[in-house]
């Protein structure tokens, strides 16, 4: 019986060994493929614009995107290319650095389509402080959640200083937190 306890310790020991390192892996990746996109839309930015080929990019993009697909698969495709574009367009080499470790490219791609920084800025932390998934994040930016909250009547410099010391309580009010609770439970 004490050979199983101990084999029992052991095995849970090392599983627990094995999902950490699982864990870190899968954050890695994330973190690597998100920065391999965004760097992949910086650059097609970069010869489009520099190169004044901007009027025909969509043209090359297409171009791109059946070579790309071809040697690297279905990632590459013409919609990948211009989300990858937009990402890079939206957010800058100093903030993706970050993002990347918190969110994954599916968040990034759902953010960079927030019209304005500020709102932007709201979600991506309340994210961080939510954990919400895709389908949460869209549904909140589509009902207007930023919108709702007594930040957003806030001056602009007010909500970016609110958002860099970014507590909770401060960003919902107590209607809001209400009316949010009753729109996730219905």
């Amino acid at each position: 019986m004490k050979i199983q306890q101990h084999t029992h310790t052991i095995f849970e020991g090392i599983q627990d060994i094995i999902e950490s390192a699982r864990k870190k892996a899968a954050v890695f990746l994330n973190a690597e493929t998100t920065l391999l996109y965004w760097q992949v839309g910086n650059y097609i930015n970069k010869q489009l614009i520099h190169k004044e080929r901007a009027e025909y990019g969509s043209k090359i993009i297409a171009t791109l995107s059946q070579q790309l697909t071809q040697q690297y698969g279905k990632g590459y495709t013409y919609t990948s290319l211009t989300r990858m574009c937009k990402a890079a367009t939206v957010f800058d080499s100093e903030i993706i650095a970050t993002l990347s470790q918190k969110l994954s490219w599916s968040h990034l791609i759902e953010l960079s389509a927030v019209e304005t920084n500020t709102k932007r800025d709201f979600f991506t932390q309340l994210y961080v402080y939510e954990r919400w998934s895709v389908r949460e994040l869209r549904e909140k930016v589509d009902s207007m959640l930023f919108e709702r909250t007594a930040i957003a009547i806030q001056p602009e410099q007010t909500i970016k200083e609110a958002l860099q010391n970014l507590n909770h309580d401060k960003l919902l009010t107590p209607e809001n937190e209400a009316f949010e609770k009753q729109n996730t439970t219905s």
